[in-house]
């Protein structure tokens, strides 16, 4: 398995890539794109997502923790049932999203799209918001 955490893999395009558990832990993953990826169980904690796509991404149970992750596309009823604790979504496009039981504790969420996003259970301690965008 390579060694990817902490590596600088800006502007990586990888569509439809298979990274179930990989270590991706403070990765430089600016402006990557990772449509349809299977980023399930993957740790991302640290990791810069700035301006990543993430449309049909599925996240579920990813190790999100104070990665930076605005702004970002997630949209379309995507599943991000992760830990996403102190993470930074500043203007992230998060419309429709499935953020059910997600940990969103202690994230910036300035600014995020939310229209249509399910975060049904999700625990949101000290989470900062705006108003919710379309």
């Amino acid at each position: 398995c390579p060694k990817l955490a902490g590596r600088y893999l800006t502007a990586l395009r990888a569509p439809n890539a298979i990274l179930f558990g990989l270590n991706l832990s403070g990765a430089h993953l600016e402006g990557c794109d990772l449509s349809g990826a299977d980023l399930r169980a993957a740790n991302l904690q640290k990791a810069d997502l700035s301006g990543a796509k993430l449309i049909g991404a599925n996240l579920a149970r990813a190790d999100l923790r104070e990665a930076k992750l605005g702004p970002l596309i997630i949209a379309g009823g995507r599943q991000m049932r992760s830990d996403l604790t102190r993470a930074i979504l500043r203007y992230a496009d998060l419309r429709g999203a499935d953020l059910r039981r997600s940990r969103l504790i202690e994230a910036d969420m300035i600014g995020a799209k939310l229209k249509g996003a399910d975060m049904t259970d999700s625990e949101s301690d000290e989470t900062i918001m705006d108003a919710a965008r379309a």
